[in-house]
This record gives C-alpha cells, sequence and structure tokens, in this order.
C-alpha cells in the first residue's frame, strides 16, 4: 500500500525546492511542513547535500536528498532534488549546466552530470538503508524525485533507468 507523501502539495514542493538552491535544512523543511499544513513532520529528517560527496571535480550537478522516516505514521520516503539549470557555478564562470544542456541532453554526447547525479543518489540510498536497517524498519522506502528545466530531466532519468544499489 503506497505511504501518504509528506510533501503532499505543490506549494509545500516548490517551497522546499526554491531552498535547495540556499541549502536546504532540516530546520527550515520543519518551519516550512508547519507553515503549510499546520501539523507536525514526520519525526525524522535528514538531509543530505552533493557538495558533501564531491570529490575535487565539479562537473556542475547539484541536488539535496531529503529522507523523512516516522514508524508511527508509516513513513520512509526519500526525496531527491536535482537543480535547474544555473548561469554558472557559484565558485567559477564556468556555466556546466548549460554546456551539458547542449552537449549531452540536446546533442547526446555526455551524460555525466546524470552520471554524477547517479552516484549521489546510490550513495546516499546506502546510507539510508544502513540507518534503516539500524533502526530495524519494516515500512518500505519510496523513491520521488522533483525537479525543474536540467534538474527535471535528471530526475525524470533516476527515475525511469533502473538503479542497481
Amino acid at each position: 500500500m503506497p505511504q501518504k507523501l509528506v510533501l503532499d502539495t505543490d506549494l509545500l514542493r516548490a517551497r522546499i525546492m526554491a531552498l535547495e538552491y540556499d541549502h536546504l535544512t532540516e530546520a527550515e523543511i520543519r518551519r516550512i511542513y508547519m507553515e503549510e499544513t499546520g501539523k507536525e513532520p514526520p519525526d525524522y529528517i535528514k538531509v543530505y547535500h552533493s557538495d558533501d560527496f564531491k570529490k575535487g571535480r565539479d562537473f556542475g550537478f547539484d541536488g539535496t536528498i531529503v529522507h523523512f522516516y516516522d514508524e508511527k505514521q508509516g513513513i520512509n520516503q526519500k526525496y531527491t532534488i536535482t537543480r535547474g539549470s544555473e548561469e554558472h557555478e557559484n565558485d567559477t564562470w564556468k556555466p556546466h549546466d548549460w554546456a551539458y544542456n547542449m552537449f549531452g541532453i540536446l546533442a547526446g554526447q555526455s551524460d555525466r552530470q546524470y552520471r554524477y547525479a547517479l552516484r549521489f543518489d546510490k550513495i546516499v540510498t546506502k546510507k539510508i538503508q544502513e540507518e534503516l536497517k539500524r533502526k530495524r524498519a519494516t515500512i518500505p522506502l519510496e523513491t520521488i524525485g522533483m525537479g525543474h528545466s536540467l534538474g527535471g530531466n535528471l530526475s525524470q532519468m533516476l527515475q525511469l533507468i533502473e538503479k542497481k544499489i
């Protein structure tokens, strides 16, 4: 039986996605959830940022994964938020996203942002699975992807292509 989505309205999802560009935190998620629903959010919220998993080189991929878990409410959901195209990266003038849009998506000559999104997703999913094992969780993990523009493309690719974790 599918779980009730934690981020179950367009406005709630849009507010969370907008804050992802400014380094989304658990406290901000809790605040927005309360403002939008008038209810307490799930007990456990963990935020993972792609910047924390980069190893030196940056090909432009940026995103965040938010894991919600609440045994009492029957919630175990992972939201992968991938960013849309940005003019340039924060620490360089290079327009990584637009180059990828042109050569990756349009011309089909590169899949590196997808590969980095997939790598990030696999690493974080493994961490989540380890945490769930420690908690002896019985609720299956549901995966939800969110994004717009380039981020929407990456989210769709992550959802459509079978992932081996």
